[in-house]
């Protein structure tokens, strides 16, 4: 297949993930002690530092629940454009922290279109701050603010 060939429409935008929030209900999350967040474009990759999972116990249902919170992971990606910017896929994804291993497993994954964040009218080229909510399959939904 060939790549397409875009003759100087590209337009760099600075994309952020921030306010990163996931409460852990997946079975194969359930031993976890800490998580990162993993956000790739290409071949491009954003690693958290390791979250330190916290668990509550809600005293009056008996309910524990496990949640951890990231820190901010930012991207550069150039997005092209026609009449409306061209999809720009990646994907973000919750794994256990390797530690001392090398090995870690992920429990969940959601791709992400980047262009539907950008305003086609905007001056400057920034993204659009949005909150989002991703549903990743097996650990639950990843709240988080993209700017």
């Amino acid at each position: 297949m060939r790549k397409k060939w875009h003759r100087g429409r590209g337009v760099k935008f600075y994309f952020t993930l921030s306010n990163a929030h996931i409460p852990l209900s997946g079975a194969s999350s359930s031993l976890w002690e800490s998580v990162e967040l993993v956000w790739r474009r290409g071949g491009t990759t954003a690693v958290t530092s390791p979250a330190r999972v916290v668990e509550q116990l809600d005293l009056a249902t008996g309910a524990l629940s496990r949640t951890a919170t990231f820190h901010e992971l930012s991207l550069v990606c150039t997005l092209f454009r026609g009449a409306a910017y061209e999809p720009k896929l990646c994907e973000v994804s919750v794994r256990e922290s390797a530690g001392a291993s090398s090995k870690s497993a992920s429990a969940g994954a959601m791709e992400l279109d980047l262009a539907r964040y950008v305003s086609a009218a905007a001056a400057e080229p920034a993204p659009r701050s949005s909150e989002l909510e991703m549903p990743l399959p097996h650990v639950g939904t990843l709240r988080v603010a993209l700017g």
